[in-house]
């Protein structure tokens, strides 16, 4: 082919509808005098018909917009009605994927009730598609092909500009069919590209011009799962590049993002001499990854680039981390970037403008691992506030400056160690993991205060350690209770101190105003009371439990006060988060009752269940079976075991509850422990605690719009059953 500035044809790019998928996919720069601009959109046509039906097609767009100067990235995800009826109709294919399956039913149970999550936009109006020429019109968006031109017209999402932009191809379209980068993917996909346009247009009146780059493909699901019993689930890493040599370079990367496992690798250079050549061994290391603080999603976002036989290597960097864009389904959203270039080719120094894609991060596979993530976002934030060993600087956070001398060891010894020797025992964090989730899905994004929330995972630390003293136990988290290991005085030290350490992050902290602060203040007061009030009627029932108490108690609505206690002491810390996430999102008294009482019914089943894997022998279970018989507690399952068993059964539970002899015997414990279990009250308390979970989880689900964090916490409302055995 002839060096030319123009491309002297550009074929028709017509739908291709005897295919499942297909997008059109736009990108580049806008240049004017003083501003600059990256933008991407990209058109998808995908067949949402069932098996042996008539085909239909549901559409779905995604835009961008960065301002480059600003870092300001304005992101449109939009769907149409035919893309939802498509999932509802093909609900199987939630099934045969390696992604959590509950997870998926969740997500499609939300769809199905409240629409796609937010920020997604679910247009009411339908694309209109003409097939020669191409012409796609969508609301505000118009994209058609005039001769050997492109024209793209849109409205900058939310900004409101109107951009309209001609983009000319520079030279002939390179044709790739799956066959010639691939033989591992069962299935086709043809890409079409023109790597490099000519652009001009405007933004409102304003002339701009740029670069472009334009990719369509068209095929099966062959990129996204595997085609076969397996159903592997499928991602990649693609880059585009416009060196300034004038070489153009497209490198793709498909894996199974379950095992990171890659398929293939290929990369696809159209030389300034105007010939392309494939190059299948290519590497691409990840130097960076960034967390999205909306999804949790971690990304590579520095990368370097490396392909041996082009004699090529070089490192791509974004011009923002944050170029995450929301997606309907179970990959969630993807990371689609606008960057730069610089590296080396045959020895010479080359750089140029360069766009990122990774999809298939945002798959879960077990909803556990998206939690442990959560969790280890919590340790890290208590680590940042609370050190592993004090130095000065780190007292004078806390106390301020001295009078006369610190002494930094004994801080070290006696509350950094054995405080963190409980952390480091790895509970499941669910109550800042609740808190977090809780304030993103009133639409607060929980970046700025997170800390704050991670922070009650200590106050949950002190409360351990102190209801470990006063119940005599002996293994925590499966291992010797900090008051045995440490001694009693250091015990009781260090978890009174873990009370009050919230106060200094909530006075210093930066995004709050003087009367938010207060009013959390106050929040935390009232949940450290409630905790105290439960646990002095925690205490009071132990302390003084006998047969003739008990049989007193049983008959004044035993089962209802245990109730109360549980919400005081277990759901407190819940509610205080909740009630706190009211406070900063600024939502209404009846939406802030909403989110008090979803606590406070995931936090009290959670007990609930709690109490019922007290009798299981499962190594999951970290405490020893049957400690509540032993201890002589009085807990909702063992006083529906006493009320649920006949009489001379249940006579007898009492008598080993009520004799701490009879407790201390291993043979009149397990007697205790097999009439629990034979009583039905451990599946009845299941039920219970299950119903009490999802009525307060779909009433919360009524009032909130639809959006991920809504879903995270119906899962994690839905998987409480797998997370009470480590509290």
């Amino acid at each position: 082919m002839k060096d030319q500035t123009f491309a002297e044809e550009v074929e028709l790019e017509v739908p291709h509808e005897a295919y499942p998928i297909e997008w059109w996919f736009f990108q580049g720069t806008i240049s004017s005098q003083d501003e600059q601009y990256e933008f991407m959109v990209s058109f998808f046509r995908i067949n949402v018909s069932p098996k042996n039906e008539p085909v239909k097609s549901g559409y779905s767009v995604l835009l961008t917009f960065l301002d480059v100067k600003t870092g300001e990235n304005y992101v449109l995800s939009q769907i149409d009605n035919s893309i939802l009826d498509g999932i509802f109709k093909r609900i199987e294919l939630l099934d045969d994927s390696e992604v959590d399956r509950e997870l998926a039913k969740v997500l499609y149970q939300e769809l199905k009730k409240h629409g796609p999550p937010r920020p997604i936009k679910l247009s009411e109006s339908f694309a209109e598609i003409t097939q020669t020429p191409l012409k796609i019109s969508w609301n505000d968006l118009l994209i058609q092909q005039m001769g050997n031109e492109f024209l793209l017209d849109f409205f900058i999402p939310k900004n409101e500009k109107h951009v309209s932009i001609i983009l000319k191809p520079k030279y002939s379209r390179i044709l790739l069919e799956s066959e010639e980068r691939n033989k591992s993917l069962k299935g086709e996909m043809t890409y079409a590209t023109y790597p490099r346009m000519k652009l001009n247009g405007i933004i409102n009146d304003k002339k701009v011009n740029g670069e472009a780059w334009f990719d369509h493909q068209w095929g099966d699901y062959c990129w996204f799962v595997t085609d076969d019993a397996s159903k592997k689930v499928l991602g990649w890493d693609w880059f585009g590049m416009n060196l300034s040599d004038g070489t153009d370079v497209i490198i793709l990367i498909h894996k199974h993002m379950r095992t990171n496992e890659i398929i293939f690798a290929s990369a696809v250079v159209h030389s300034k001499e105007s010939h392309s050549t494939i190059y299948k061994d290519v590497s691409v290391k990840h130097l960076k990854f960034w967390e999205s603080p909306k999804t949790h999603i971690k990304y590579p976002v520095i990368c370097q680039i490396h392909i041996p036989e082009f004699n090529f290597e070089a490192i791509y960097e974004p011009l923002i981390d944050d170029q995450e864009i929301m997606i309907i389904g179970n990959s969630r959203a993807i990371w689609e970037g606008a960057g730069k270039v610089n590296g080396k080719l045959n020895g010479r120094e080359v750089y140029g403008r360069a766009r990122a894609e990774f999809y298939g991060y945002g798959y879960i596979f077990d909803f556990q691992n998206y939690l442990q993530t959560l969790a280890d976002r919590v340790d890290k934030r208590i680590e940042e506030f609370f050190p592993k060993k004090f130095e000065n600087a780190d007292i004078e956070k806390f106390v301020g400056k001295p009078f006369w001398q610190h002494e930094p060891e004994a801080y070290s010894k006696l509350l950094a160690t054995p405080v963190w020797d409980l952390i480091s025992r790895r509970g499941k964090r669910w109550r800042p993991i609740f808190g977090i989730l809780m304030v993103e899905a009133l639409g607060v994004a929980s970046l700025n205060y997170e800390a704050s929330a991670c922070l009650a995972e200590l106050v949950h630390s002190g409360a351990l350690i102190i209801d470990d003293i006063e119940d005599n136990s002996l293994l925590r988290r499966g291992e010797q209770c900090l008051h045995l290991k440490y001694g009693l005085d250091v015990a009781i030290n260090a978890g009174n101190t873990l009370y009050f350490l919230p106060s200094v992050e909530l006075f210093n902290h930066k995004y709050l105003s003087d009367p938010k602060k207060l009013r959390i203040h106050e929040i935390m007061m009232k949940t450290y009371l409630q905790a105290h009030f439960g646990q002095t009627v925690d205490i009071y029932w132990s302390k003084y439990l006998s047969e003739e108490n008990l049989k007193l108690w049983m008959n004044d609505s035993l089962e209802e006060k245990i109730l109360q206690l549980y919400d005081y002491k277990t759901a407190a810390g819940a509610k205080g988060l909740a009630e706190v996430a009211a406070v900063i999102a600024e939502v209404d008294d009846k939406m802030k009752q909403i989110c008090i009482d979803y606590a406070r019914a995931f936090a009290v089943a959670f007990q609930i269940v709690d109490d019922i894997h007290n009798f299981s022998d499962s190594p999951r279970w970290t405490k020893v079976c049957g400690e509540d018989i032993s201890c002589g507690k009085l807990t909702y399952v063992i006083v529906r075991a006493i009320k649920n068993l006949e009489s001379k059964k249940s006579s007898r539970l009492i008598n080993i509850l009520c004799s701490p002899e009879q407790r201390k015997n291993a043979d009149a414990l397990q007697e205790g422990i097999e009439l629990v279990k034979n009583s039905g009250a451990i599946e009845e308390c299941k039920e219970k605690a299950k119903k009490m979970s999802l009525d307060e989880n779909s009433r919360f689900g009524e009032n909130i719009p639809s959006c991920e964090p809504k879903i995270m916490l119906s899962m994690l409302c839905l998987k409480m059953l797998d997370l009470a055995y480590d509290t």
